[in-house]
């Protein structure tokens, strides 16, 4: 947690390492980022983070953004 203040990170995160995390959601490695669509399904996930996979990310959610259902 206090990486995620220390960058001031705005997007949530699932804080719940150990056994938990690799029982319940087969976290394998830290960071683990999950992207979920608007009907709350998991869409792919990456494992571990290095800089050359933030424009991939990014990409990831604007397109998860794109298809938003708008009321």
């Amino acid at each position: 947690m206090q990486f995620v203040e220390s960058k001031k990170l705005k997007q949530k995160m699932l804080l719940r390492g150990g056994k938990v995390a690799s029982d319940l959601y087969a976290v394998r490695g830290f960071p683990t980022t999950f992207f979920i669509d608007p009907d709350g399904k998991i869409v792919d996930r990456d494992i571990g983070f290095a800089p050359s996979m933030a424009d991939d990310q990014e990409k990831k959610v604007k397109d998860l953004l794109a298809k938003q259902k708008r009321p």
